[in-house]
């Protein structure tokens, strides 16, 4: 009798769904899900931790006879515990390249399965992490949209952390690292800490924009934190800090059961697994960004929190991992900065202004507005200027910085620019936020929604000590952003208007970065007074800024300062020469 011929697997992507009493979500979500698992390069596996729901989700799923299904299940009943053994078991038996944990109640908003492949053919060694929006069935009833629903709940894209709800990776690299820590008892963590784990291994981690989940729950959820179960901070920050890569339990991980109930895959044999969609090259289109680990002494998150006080263990003393610094600055070098500015009258302040910031950008696009001194002339000796306007001297000079910035970014967006660094010549960038900036435009999607505010510091009397009671020590300003493809400003506010165009304002998330502009015409008090009455000046009526111009000049006994610290200086070698104290 001859013997049929096993078929070579194909499946590159296995869907592990961790299963405990789900049957009435996911008879929701699988039609929203049906046709991109019906995908030839893929396989679903439910994992079933105990075994209730075995019948009635095994004749819902031979509805569906062209997914290729598997279902595992625990025989053994018990109460809730956390998934990590019940992912496991679904890592032992997936046969594709690639894995993808997800929740059975969750819906792909756009094509989930395409994004993930195509983000791990161009970095097959990274961990691909998406967004998840957290919504109940009730909502989605009232919101039928699946796309409208999942960005009114994602969370918004105020950092990367907005990025950790999904993940997807090799299986190899789980299997080398022994997968999810069973030891885990209590809910939360466990994804966090096999992110971390990975990271440690050398894995990066990979924010993918099109990897978009909606989390769907019988009861409100308005969060990722479950609200049914009790979740311990503290225990969460311990999850985060792993002693190293590797599990508590690298030999017997995965084997808590194996009883499979239905199997529709094809028996696999060995051999190279056909790649039966394309790989596309989409590095240019990624961006990176770290996971949550933690100190396992202070607790704090160290890739996101300042540690105050300084933590002796943590401080300084944990970097990214090899893989990701590499990654990082192999897309930070296809990221073109510039930096750009708009002056009048500022030939003693703009030669250092230059200075300082030429060694980190692609280039300069300025707008001069009408100077009538020397401005012109320093900035025909700049190398590395790219654009220059100009607008019509006037007396007296007008301003109008809004329609100033829109000529200015508009031009810096036709020559190619994917992030603006915004500086008036007498404001100089904190050095150490300087070494970095490429780094962190890398690590955020370049789509024209993200800008960093950083803390503006008014020197005073002194280049190296600024003010900090009252409002002095709260001063922002966001000088760093991604462009969008259209820009355009409010024309009615001609002064005070942030830096960055209305489709930033609207559509932007800011993220508040600790390092710190410095302002340098604040130094003497002479300036301080002419900078009061400029603007009084200008706006008579405080229309523009409500709380008036006086506070400028002022001084008194309540004044407090600071001294800026040497890790957080800026280059003294720019100041003009009468600031060289």
């Amino acid at each position: 009798m001859t013997q049929p011929v096993p078929v070579l697997s194909t499946i590159r992507l296995s869907i592990i769904l961790p299963w405990y009493r789900k049957l009435t979500e996911f008879q929701q979500v699988l039609p929203f899900n049906v046709e991109a698992w019906r995908r030839p390069d893929l396989e679903v596996i439910l994992v079933l931790d105990e075994p209730s729901e075995e019948i009635p989700l095994i004749a819902l799923l031979k509805g569906y006879p062209d997914i290729r299904w598997q279902v595992i299940v625990n025989d053994q009943s018990h109460p809730w515990r956390p998934p990590c053994k019940a992912i496991n078991v679904g890592i032992r038996h997936a046969q594709g390249r690639f894995v993808l944990v997800a929740s059975p109640e969750s819906a792909y908003v756009g094509e989930v399965p395409e994004a993930v492949l195509r983000t791990l053919d161009a970095v097959p060694h990274a961990v691909v992490i998406g967004r998840v929006g957290f919504a109940s069935l009730r909502e989605l009833n009232e919101v039928p949209d699946l796309k409208l629903l999942f960005h009114q709940k994602a969370p918004p894209l105020v950092e990367t952390r907005s990025y950790y709800g999904s993940m997807a990776v090799a299986r190899e690299a789980i299997e080398a690292i022994g997968g999810y820590d069973e030891t885990f008892t209590s809910w939360g963590g466990d994804d966090d800490n096999l992110r971390v784990r990975l990271e440690m291994a050398g894995h990066p981690l990979v924010g993918c924009p099109d990897l978009q989940l909606l989390h769907l729950s019988v009861g409100e959820r308005p969060s990722a934190r479950n609200p049914d179960m009790p979740f311990n901070p503290w225990e969460g920050a311990k999850r985060c800090a792993p002693s190293q890569a590797i599990s508590p339990h690298p030999l017997g991980w995965g084997r808590s059961f194996s009883r499979v109930a239905l199997d529709s895959l094809p028996s696999p044999v060995a051999g190279p697994r056909k790649q039966v969609y394309p790989a596309r090259d989409i590095r240019s289109d990624l961006f990176f960004t770290v996971s949550v680990r933690s100190c396992p002494s202070c607790g704090r998150q160290i890739y996101h929190a300042v540690s105050t006080p300084p933590c002796p263990q943590c401080n300084g003393a944990i970097t990214l991992p090899p893989a990701t610094i590499g990654l990082l600055a192999e897309r930070s070098r296809a990221i073109k900065v510039f930096g750009v500015l708009q002056v009048h009258n500022e030939e003693s302040y703009l030669p250092g202004c230059l200075d300082h910031l030429r060694p980190f950008v692609d280039g300069f696009v300025v707008l001069d507005d009408g100077s009538t001194d020397k401005t012109r002339e320093v900035l025909n000796h700049e190398p590395k200027l790219l654009a220059l306007l100009e607008n019509p001297t006037t007396q007296p000079h007008r301003w109008n910085e809004p329609e100033n910035r829109r000529r200015v970014l508009t031009e810096a967006l036709r020559l190619g620019a994917d992030w603006v660094l915004c500086c008036d010549a007498d404001e100089r960038f904190e050095t150490a936020f300087l070494r970095r900036m490429r780094s962190i435009s890398a690590v955020f999607p370049g789509n024209g929604r993200i800008f960093l505010s950083l803390l503006f510091r008014e020197l005073w009397n002194s280049p190296i000590r600024f003010r900090v009671d009252g409002v002095w020590g709260s001063k922002r300003a966001a000088r760093f952003f991604s462009l969008p493809d259209e820009i355009s400003f409010d024309l009615s506010l001609p002064l005070h208007s942030d830096w960055y165009p209305d489709g930033v304002r609207v559509e932007g998330q800011g993220v508040m970065e600790s390092a710190c502009i410095y302002h340098l015409k604040s130094i003497f008090q002479t300036d301080r007074i002419s900078r009061r009455d400029f603007y009084k000046n200008l706006d008579p009526d405080c229309l523009y800024q409500k709380i008036g111009y006086d506070y400028l000049a002022e001084e008194g006994p309540e004044m407090q300062f600071q001294t800026i610290a040497s890790a957080r200086g800026y280059d003294l070698t720019s100041l003009p020469p009468f600031l060289q104290f």
